[in-house]
């Protein structure tokens, strides 16, 4: 087995430019509810929502993100967190936990997700651009979460945090 030659030249990209944190923070999401209920149990009533988002537009392609919202019932502005997992159960469960917006997205290229396919080999791009890479869609995509979440009036958007297990676990050091 041979070493593929890396052509990465970072004189081409600084780590500033794999995120364009003005972009991410302005864009239009275009998101829209699917479909929102209210869910009565351990500490109270739990707003839930499947939303899509655009994340960011690939090869020509609009990146949609599939994604579960839950809103414990509070008085005032609650902390955020995005958990690098899709499911609806895990959102509205860690919601409960921990009384805090949640938002659970699929991950590019998965469940109800368009975008790049979740293939190791291809998780990270050194060889020509790093945002070939899937791993830079997934940041990008918990990145627009961030501010979808930080535009919603329930949501006190300077207090946000980021976590996963397995992929989602690798996602949130990044």
């Amino acid at each position: 087995m041979t070493t593929p030659q890396i052509k990465y030249d970072p004189s081409k990209i600084v780590p500033q430019e794999l995120w364009d944190l003005d972009k991410i923070r302005t864009e239009p999401l275009r998101a829209r509810v699917r479909w929102e209920d209210a869910k009565d149990g351990p500490g109270g009533l739990v707003k839930r929502q499947e939303i899509y988002y655009t994340s960011h537009v690939w090869r020509g392609q609009a990146i949609r993100i599939a994604a579960h919202v839950a809103l414990p019932q509070a008085k005032g502005k609650l902390p955020v967190m995005v958990l690098g997992s899709g499911s609806l159960d895990s959102a509205e469960s860690f919601a409960r936990t921990h009384n805090v917006a949640c938002i659970a997205i699929d991950r590019p290229g998965t469940g109800d997700s368009n975008g790049p396919g979740d293939i190791y080999q291809t998780w990270i791009a050194l060889e020509e651009d790093p945002r070939d890479g899937w791993m830079w869609h997934y940041v990008t995509s918990v990145l627009r979460a961030i501010t979808y979440m930080q535009q919603q009036a329930e949501m006190d958007g300077a207090k946000v945090g980021v976590t996963g297990g397995s992929r989602g676990g690798t996602m949130s050091l990044i």
